[in-house]
């Protein structure tokens, strides 16, 4: 088992907030080579080959070394503020995955450089030539698809599809969309 879905979950669901993932490894072809974990995985951010200094008495190259001087999977969470708020060198279950999402969701709902526009109803972040956002049946269609499908969305997606305001992302949210759309709520 490996942490790399896992990670490109991640990086799909919060790369518009902000997430940026970069993969290190090395001794590779056990059982992947540095391009076999990208395409094998279909991953989505970068993986450095940190090779550069392995010797009998060590592992990993200068990158790795930076943080810890342990064996992978080592996961690394740094914030907006360039601070370390989760360093760990564990083989993750459920409960490990869990706490790196909380971890991950604390720093981007902290982060002023959110991407999102806050309007209520951009689900789908499409902006006019004036970049105004465009709230149309794609937001709408994307929005029913975070809800039927359970995904755990991000805290754009969160805030901007409560169409009721009620706190609760729901069905009814989504029939509250549908008429907002069709009574031609949205100036766009």
């Amino acid at each position: 088992m490996t942490e790399a879905p896992v990670t490109q979950e991640y990086f799909d669901l919060y790369a518009d907030s902000g997430l940026v993932v970069i993969g290190m490894g090395g001794d590779w072809g056990q059982p992947y080579s540095c391009e076999g974990w990208v395409d094998n995985f279909g991953l989505g951010y970068p993986i450095i080959s940190d090779e550069d200094t392995y010797n009998e008495y060590e592992y990993g190259g200068l990158g790795t070394n930076l943080f810890t001087d342990t064996w992978v999977p080592y996961n690394m969470i740094i914030d907006h503020t360039m601070e370390i708020i989760y360093s760990s060198s564990d083989y993750y279950g459920q409960e490990g995955y869990d706490l790196i999402f909380d971890k991950l969701f604390g720093a981007l709902n902290k982060c002023t450089l959110c991407t999102c526009s806050e309007v209520l109803g951009d689900i789908d972040h499409t902006y006019t030539i004036d970049n105004e956002p465009i709230i149309n049946i794609m937001d709408l269609l994307r929005l029913s698809d975070l809800i039927t499908t359970d995904t755990r969305m991000n805290h754009c997606e969160r805030g901007q599809g409560d169409i009721t305001g009620d706190g609760v992302l729901n069905t009814i949210d989504l029939f509250a969309f549908v008429t907002m759309i069709s009574e031609g709520a949205f100036d766009n």
